[in-house]
């Protein structure tokens, strides 16, 4: 029987019977705001409380706002990463100089193959990406992007990396379904989120081995994280 690795939501644990198998890449897509940072924290968190070693290799946003991100879920990431169970990597691109903090690894915006040579060292337990948007995609050079994402199915397969990757943006835009579907044909397991007027949902588009697709969940944002709203 495979080895099942927990999200960090406990509802949608029990419903996956336990966590989405583990060595495998997920993809969690939706609009801004409607909780897939939140769900990359949960996954983050959810490995560092089970002793990591993990890693966030943040795009959208430099990394002290990881640091605030994770404080307010009770996780502090500079003791994380002074404790060697979490690696920060940064790829943020910077339009104006900016000092580099100890314990941060930086790389360049969209050259990849520093960092998978990092990874191919480290093999992380969980690895969280993101956000990215189709904007951030569309600026990596040629075939890079598909080559990284081959190799980030390898380190899922053969590290037994759980990988999760957070992609923001609507569907129904050229740009953004491009990209996603390029996403998804790498990815084992597929989460959707969404929010209509002030109602919060998540969808199991495919989990690896489960009957998929699931029906809509109703989901709820708290201080602990995530939660799955009875209906």
């Amino acid at each position: 029987m495979q080895n099942l690795t927990q999200t960090g939501i406990v509802e949608l644990d029990r419903t996956l019977g336990g966590g989405i198998p583990e060595g495998t890449l997920t993809l969690a897509y939706g609009g801004p705001g409607v909780g897939k940072s939140l769900f990359g924290m949960q996954f983050l968190k959810t490995g560092l409380d089970s002793g990591g070693p993990c890693a966030y290799h943040l795009f959208d946003r430099p990394y002290p706002w990881l640091v605030r991100y994770l404080k307010a879920f009770g996780l502090d990431a500079e003791a994380a990463i002074e404790e060697g169970h979490l690696w920060a990597l940064q790829s943020f691109p910077h339009f104006f100089p900016f000092p580099k903090l100890k314990g941060v690894a930086y790389f360049p915006y969209a050259q990849l193959q520093e960092v998978r040579e990092y990874f191919a060292k480290k093999a992380p337990k969980r690895l969280v990406v993101g956000d990215l948007y189709a904007s951030t995609l569309g600026l990596f050079p040629g075939r890079e992007l598909e080559e990284w994402l081959a190799w980030l199915n390898n380190l899922a397969f053969f590290a037994g990396t759980n990988v999760l990757i957070l992609l923001s943006g609507q569907e129904g835009s050229q740009e953004f379904d491009k990209f996603r579907q390029a996403l998804e044909k790498y990815a084992q397991n597929v989460f959707v989120f969404r929010q209509i007027e002030e109602k919060r949902e998540m969808r199991v588009v495919k989990v690896e081995g489960m009957a998929h697709p699931m029906d809509w969940l109703n989901i709820g944002i708290t201080p602990s994280g995530i939660k799955i709203k009875t209906r």
